[in-house]
C-alpha cells in the first residue's frame, strides 16, 4: 500500500493508533457493561409512514 499512497508506512502510523486501540476499547465497554439504552416511545405519538 505504500507504493499506492507514495508514503511511507512509518509515516502513517501514528494515525493508525485509533484502528488499533479500537478492540481493546471494545473489550473494555463489553466488561463493564457500558451500553446504549432505547429511548421509550411517549404515549399518544405515533409513526407514520409516507405512502404515495
Amino acid at each position: 500500500m505504500a507504493a499506492t499512497l507514495g508514503v511511507a508506512t512509518f509515516a502513517y502510523l501514528p494515525f493508525c493508533f485509533f484502528n488499533l486501540i479500537n478492540p481493546v476499547l471494545a473489550a473494555g465497554y463489553a466488561w463493564f457493561g457500558f451500553r446504549l439504552t432505547s429511548l421509550e416511545e411517549e404515549p399518544g405519538l405515533e409513526t407514520t409512514a409516507d405512502t404515495d
